[in-house]
């Protein structure tokens, strides 16, 4: 599942149009990619529109990946319902709770909601 977009810097940035990214994961798609990691909460500019579009256009699975670092982005990743997301350094930074595990079982309870 490679990232589409134009992707630079530390943590890394996304930019691009969603028709860009759109474009860019069918050609991963029909070269053998199950499917796209999207690193939307990273986007240079107002992600949700980036990120809705995206989901909305694309057929193969997509994991949201990327920032994924508060309570108001698990509400619209419930909304949107992609195949999948992850969640890392705000894990370790406690912003879900507690310890790591705490903060998994918050968001897993949260998303169960």
């Amino acid at each position: 599942m490679p990232y589409v977009g134009k992707l630079s810097g530390r943590p890394t940035v996304l930019e691009g149009t969603a028709e860009e990214m759109l474009r860019e994961a069918e050609r991963c798609v029909k070269k053998g990619a199950y499917g796209i990691d999207l690193l939307g909460y990273r986007y240079a500019g107002d992600a949700s529109p980036i990120i809705s579009g995206f989901l909305g256009a694309f057929s193969s699975p997509v994991c949201l990946a990327g920032s994924v670092d508060s309570f108001e982005k698990l509400d619209e990743i419930k909304a949107l319902s992609p195949w999948a997301f992850t969640v890392g350094t705000a894990l370790f930074e406690g912003v879900f709770g507690g310890d790591f595990i705490s903060g998994i079982n918050a968001i897993i309870d949260y998303i169960g909601r």
